[in-house]
């Protein structure tokens, strides 16, 4: 019995071993990459227009973000001349007002929204019949508000000044 023990723990030992040495051989090896720091962002392209459809301004933004919400406040906090106020409602997180180089879009009070579109099949509808158009492509209205949408690489998201 006894030296069946020291067998068995002599080879966890070795196993341990072996396995720390691979590890220690994977710390050195060239053709493993280390991880970079903001390896696993998306690129997704913004952006807002006016009441007419008119571009205001585009970006494309490198995010992290698991959704709108937090892609749009990553933009928010990027660009100084963007601001961006919100309101959460039953759908998530809408958006009031935006204003680009102190030219506030939106207003409750002037019956002008600002409202979401985008180019992802998966997370807007037509049912509305207003998109939005831009250089010719036709963007629809998303189907619920920016902390629901997940952002996906290569999405364009339009975000429009809409008067009803």
């Amino acid at each position: 019995m006894k030296k069946s023990t020291i067998t068995i723990l002599s080879l966890i030992v070795m196993l341990v071993l072996a396995a720390l040495a691979v590890i220690g051989l994977n710390s050195i090896n060239p053709f493993i990459k280390p991880p970079v720091e903001g390896e696993d962002a998306i690129l997704i392209t913004f952006i807002f227009v006016d009441e007419n459809d008119n571009v205001i301004f585009s970006e494309e933004l490198a995010t992290s973000s698991g959704n709108l919400e937090g892609a749009l406040t990553e933009l928010d906090e990027k660009k100084d001349s963007l601001s961006l106020q919100i309101i959460n409602g039953e759908a998530g997180v809408y958006y009031e007002t935006f204003t680009f180089n102190q030219v506030t879009y939106g207003s409750a009070l002037g019956n002008i929204y600002i409202l979401l579109f985008s180019d992802d099949e998966e997370y807007t509808t037509d049912a509305y019949g207003n998109p939005v158009v831009v250089s010719g492509k036709s963007y629809d209205s998303l189907t619920d508000g920016a902390s629901l949408v997940p952002v996906k690489e290569g999405v364009t998201y339009v975000i429009a000044a809409r008067k009803f």
